[in-house]
């Protein structure tokens, strides 16, 4: 009988010891990041959600540039006139999720591998709104076209001269689109050549 009485209180007890840690991995599922856990190479552990969405959008810069350059013109785009944004909320989730989302026994395991110098770094995703690209590419489409001069054959003091032709240039809309999506999105925020194509008069000096 006492033997009996002893197994009970034996499984009582690791019960409510399993039930006390269950609860604490509960509660620290809503408690601040990890020691050595890291957005863009910002320090973000012992911080709360909150506290570290704010942190992040006063060290990350919003108002970056891309030069545009063509011969000797620079043309300045300015990333807050196309949406840009970090998605700082999206690594803020993914930061506080570290030893907290793999289960009881894995994120023990992460802890252990932060506290003792491990860490991880998140790098910040990035969104823009498409269409201002696509409008804001339109309108430089326009200032850069120059329109071709075909050859003309004109009667000058009785003699026919043939004047040269004069080739026309267009951007490459698409070219350029693709080339600068792939900058925002890598946050390469250094120079780009601007594409060109030139365009060919219908009547050429040859052809006259």
């Amino acid at each position: 009988m006492k033997r009996h009485k002893i197994y009970f209180l034996l499984i009582i007890s690791i019960l409510c010891y399993f039930g006390l840690i269950e609860k604490s991995y509960a509660i620290n599922k809503d408690s601040k990041i990890c020691k050595n856990v890291y957005i863009e190479n910002i320090d973000v552990s012992g911080l709360t959600k909150s506290e570290a969405i704010d942190k992040i959008n006063k060290l990350m810069c919003k108002n970056n540039n891309i030069n545009l350059l063509y011969k000797d013109k620079n043309y300045n785009l300015k990333l807050e006139d196309v949406g840009f944004y970090y998605k700082v909320e999206e690594a803020v989730k993914k930061a506080h999720g570290v030893g907290r989302n793999k289960g009881l026994l894995s994120d023990f395991k992460t802890k252990m591998d932060l506290y003792f110098g491990g860490k991880v770094n998140f790098k910040l995703d990035v969104g823009y709104e498409k269409n201002k690209l696509e409008t804001y590419i339109f309108n430089l489409a326009k200032d850069i076209y120059v329109s071709p001069i075909n050859s003309e054959i004109k009667l000058s003091e009785n003699k026919f001269k043939v004047s040269y032709e004069k080739n026309g240039v267009k951007l490459n809309r698409k070219e350029l689109f693709n080339l600068l999506d792939k900058k925002i999105i890598d946050k390469d925020y250094y120079e780009c050549y601007i594409p060109t194509s030139i365009i060919t008069p219908k009547y050429t000096f040859e052809k006259l």
